[in-house]
């Protein structure tokens, strides 16, 4: 049993041209039907493609060669007899491809401590994993676990590794939230990196993370909550960061030689983002209540956003002679009491999203001093 398909697809996965990897799994029926998908798969047997502009890999998987792979991986690894050491660590790979929960799978694969070349591979597949479109194993808790363990590894083993393999996460991380968004696990590795980050002095690493979720966030992340709340831990240090400097700690064998720095954003820095936000007339929710917990957190004398926001709805209600109601997050009219069908006005429906975020946050807001103070 040589494990054949798995071994080839290990070679596409950790294909060296590249970290960066979309693995994207076809249905068999698709090839069979569309003649220029089945060319391709004629071809070779895993079709692969490197764009240069977005140095990424794209590769082509039919799902019955999944299945193919866990099916020879899980014989290898659980009923045949003693075998190659090399080849048991191959089928533990392709069986977390499928089943990511694996234990069995992923406590042999964590428990290789091989050479730097082999530590290498395993990287460059775990992060193929990460950034593909099988959902399961995009966001998977377990991998996202062994990605975070491997990459301090190999931060410790070299600390001239920590600046670039922290620039090579982030962009994992934007991939795989860009393939499957509301991804818990990668958000939590990327406030995970943060923490650290933070913990270890690293000032230009946190202005570079800065300027990347920023870019994130005002193109393909622009109401990806998750996100605007890392910024917020970036631009004010939460206090839930020891959370994650906790497992860190239990990853890394000793302490590195490094200040904790007070990296908190600057009053031009906060500047700059509520001028973009009502220059591009920003309309969600998320983007809006970041900024107000970044002011809040900040303590200094900024624009009182609470103000703008309360002062925004009332005189947007008042102008149309309407009720935003924030809990049903319907627009009322406010004399007869009907809704009002925003599909007939698109340009009201633009402002009434936007104050209707900002009813939300203020009203969230009444209710927390209301309980403080109860």
């Amino acid at each position: 049993m040589s494990l054949e398909v798995t071994q080839q697809l290990l070679s596409v996965l950790s294909d060296e041209i590249t970290l960066y990897k979309c693995v994207q799994c076809v249905a068999d029926s698709d090839v069979n039907q569309d003649s220029s998908l089945g060319s391709l798969f004629k071809a070779e047997t895993f079709p692969h493609k490197y764009d240069p502009k977005k140095n990424i890999l794209d590769i082509l998987v039919e799902k019955s060669q999944l299945a193919q792979c866990f099916v020879e991986c899980y014989k290898y690894l659980y009923m045949g007899e003693d075998g190659d050491d090399k080849l048991k660590y191959f089928a533990a790979l392709g069986i977390l491809l499928v089943t990511p929960e694996d234990h069995t799978a992923m406590k042999y694969v964590s428990s290789i401590r091989g050479p730097q070349y082999q530590q290498d591979f395993q990287f460059r597949i775990i992060c193929a994993y990460l950034t593909s479109s099988i959902a399961k194993t995009n966001k998977s808790s377990s991998l996202w676990v062994c990605f975070r363990r491997l990459l301090v590894k190999l931060m410790e083993d070299d600390r001239c590794n920590v600046g670039p393999l922290s620039r090579v996460t982030l962009k994992i991380i934007l991939i795989s939230v860009k393939v499957h968004p509301r991804n818990y696990y990668a958000f939590n590795t990327l406030r995970f990196l943060i923490a650290m980050l933070r913990d270890n002095g690293d000032r230009s690493l946190l202005n570079y993370y800065e300027a990347s979720i920023m870019e994130y966030l005002k193109t393909d992340g622009l109401d990806d909550y998750s996100m605007w709340m890392a910024l917020v831990q970036l631009a004010t240090g939460l206090s839930t960061e020891e959370y994650y400097l906790k497992e860190f700690r239990r990853y890394c064998s000793y302490k590195w030689d490094a200040e904790f720095i007070e990296y908190r954003y600057t009053n031009d820095s906060y500047s700059d983002l509520v001028n973009w936000l009502r220059g591009s007339e920003y309309k969600y929710y998320s983007g809006w209540y970041a900024a107000l917990i970044i002011s809040t957190n900040m303590g200094n004398d900024l624009p009182d956003l609470e103000m703008y926001f309360e002062l925004s709805y009332i005189n947007f209600e008042n102008s149309h002679s309407c009720i935003i109601e924030s809990r049903t997050e319907i627009l009322r009219d406010k004399n007869s009491g009907d809704a009002i069908n925003l599909d007939e006005d698109l340009l009201l429906k633009e402002k009434f999203t936007k104050n209707l975020a900002f009813k939300k946050i203020c009203t969230q807001k009444a209710k927390e001093s209301t309980e403080q103070v109860s």
